[in-house]
Order: structure tokens, then sequence, then C-alpha cells
């Protein structure tokens, strides 16, 4: 799969995205070179925040302005303006766009 940032986006240290999978029907060389190539993408729009050591695998998508906190498992989408964390990550809150300044 394709990997997708946005304008103002940023990271963390130590940061995964996982676009892949293996098929666990294969064994040997097969399991290993069995992987899917595309549809499973990963876009991390304008102006998310992962934190450090997040992993995100696809296909998800993280919203505009949504924070992924530290050490978390992202396996589905984002919302926009969400805050997110866990494993798996699950949504906290959102972001209170009263009084903000874009």
């Amino acid at each position: 799969g394709d990997i997708i940032i946005e304008d103002w986006a940023f990271f963390g240290h130590s940061v995964t995205i996982l676009t892949g999978k293996h098929d666990i029907g294969s064994f040997d060389q097969a399991r290993q070179a069995n992987i899917p190539k595309g549809g499973r993408d990963v876009i991390i729009k304008r102006g998310a925040w992962i934190c450090s050591n997040a992993t995100i695998t696809g296909p998800c998508i993280i919203g505009e302005h949504a924070v992924v906190a530290a050490c978390s498992f992202v396996n589905k989408d984002v919302p926009p303006y969400a805050v997110v964390a866990g494993v798996p990550a699950k949504v906290l809150r959102y972001i209170n766009l009263e009084n903000q300044t874009f």
C-alpha cells in the first residue's frame, strides 16, 4: 500500500507505519513473498500529530489535526480532531475548536 502524508503532519520518535500483510495460510517462501501490492494505504491528513512509538496499520486514515498518543496501536480510521490512545487505539476525546486560530 501507499503512505500519504499531508501538509503540517508531524511525528514523534520511532513511529511505525505498516501497509502490508502476509498470508498466514501460506508457508516458507510463499508466506514471505505473497504480499498484496495495494489496498492497505495509510493516509495521514493535514496537521495530524503522531506521537512517539505509535504503530499504525493500514488501511486507515488519520483525520485532520487528530492526535495519536505515544505507544498507541491504530488499526482503524481516526476521526478529524480526535485524540486517540491505547492498544488498540480508542477515541478519548475531541479537540475543542472554540477559540482556535488557524
